[in-house]
C-alpha cells in the first residue's frame, strides 16, 4: 500500500535537481509537494511547479488548509467554508489540525470525505526534535477515521527527524507523512518510513 509522503517546501528553495529526484521516486509513492509562499495570507496551492496564488483556482489539484501559519486568523468557519469550496471544485485538500475538536468544526456540514487528507500537526511539536506519543497519535488517528467513516487520509507531522520517523510505522492505520524543513532529505526518510 502507497503511503503519502509530503515534502512542505518553502518559496525559492527548491532548484531542478531536487524536483528530478522527486519525479523519479515518484511514482513508487504518493509524494506532494508544498510549495508555499512566505506571504500566504489565505490559501496554499500546491502544484509540481513552483507558483502560488490566493484564490480557489481549480487548476490545482490540491490546497493546503488550515496550517498553524494562517490559522491564528481564521476561525473554524472560515476553513469549513475554504474547505467546502475547495471541494467544490474537485480540489483535493489537506486540512491541518492540532486537535479532534478542530477537526470536528473544520468538518462541519461535510459528507464527502475521499477527497480530503488530515493532517495532524500538535502545535507544540511542530519544528521540535520529537513528535508526540504514538498512544496520541492512534487515538487521534482512530477519532479521525471515525468521523470520516474511513474515507478521509490521515498523516502526521511534527517533530518528524530522521532519527524518529522510523518510530511511526508502528502505528498501522497512518497514511502518510508531513516533512517540514528537513525535506531536502526526502530520500531518506522515504528510505526509512517505507521500508
Amino acid at each position: 500500500m502507497k503511503k503519502i509522503i509530503i515534502a512542505n517546501l518553502k518559496n525559492n528553495r527548491i532548484d531542478n535537481e531536487y524536483l528530478d529526484k522527486i519525479s523519479k521516486i515518484k511514482s513508487k509513492n504518493e509524494i506532494i509537494l508544498l510549495l508555499n509562499k512566505d506571504d500566504i495570507d489565505k490559501y496554499s496551492f500546491i502544484n509540481i511547479k513552483k507558483g502560488s496564488q490566493n484564490i480557489i483556482d481549480s487548476k490545482y489539484e490540491y490546497v493546503l488548509l488550515g496550517h498553524k501559519d494562517v490559522r491564528y486568523n481564521k476561525t473554524d468557519s472560515i476553513i469549513n467554508k475554504e474547505l467546502k469550496e475547495a471541494l467544490s471544485k474537485n480540489i483535493k485538500v489537506i486540512l491541518c489540525v492540532n486537535s479532534y475538536s478542530t477537526l470536528m468544526k473544520d468538518l462541519e456540514g461535510i459528507d464527502n470525505y475521499h477527497n480530503i487528507i488530515i493532517a495532524y500537526e500538535d502545535d507544540s511539536y511542530i519544528g521540535k526534535s520529537e513528535i508526540l506519543s504514538l498512544d496520541k497519535i492512534k487515538v487521534f488517528i482512530k477519532k479521525a477515521k471515525e468521523l470520516t467513516n474511513n474515507e478521509a487520509k490521515v498523516i502526521y507531522g511534527g517533530g518528524i527527524r530522521l532519527d524518529n520517523v522510523s518510530n511511526l510505522k508502528q502505528i498501522n492505520n497512518l497514511d502518510g507523512i508531513i516533512i517540514g524543513k528537513d525535506y531536502i532529505n526526502i530520500e531518506k526518510y522515504i528510505d526509512i518510513y517505507l521500508n
